[in-house]
């Protein structure tokens, strides 16, 4: 498999605009980077998923995604799914 596409070039899921997909896809890559940094990043610097990182950055770098990343409001990654797993996080 070579790069990954998702979506357009403009960077979303489905359409040209953003969808439940592309938050859902946000909120588990944000999980998956608190819970494994490193192999995510070692996964990122392949650049086989960058469409990926580019969905992930164009969300938390939106406007109101942006301000409620920020808040108080914005409940931290705990001991739910996204715990972090020193253990099992290698790259």
């Amino acid at each position: 498999m070579s790069n990954v596409s998702a979506g357009g070039d403009d960077g979303y899921l489905v359409g040209s605009r953003t969808t439940t997909a592309d938050l859902a896809l946000f909120q588990v890559i944000a999980g998956l980077e608190h819970a494994f940094p490193k192999r995510m990043e070692s996964l990122k610097k392949t650049g086989r998923f960058d469409a990926v990182w580019k969905i992930k950055e164009r969300i938390e770098n939106s406007e109101n995604i942006a301000k409620y990343l920020s808040s108080d409001r914005r409940q931290p990654f705990g001991d739910g799914l996204f715990r972090s797993y020193p253990e099992l996080d290698s790259n």
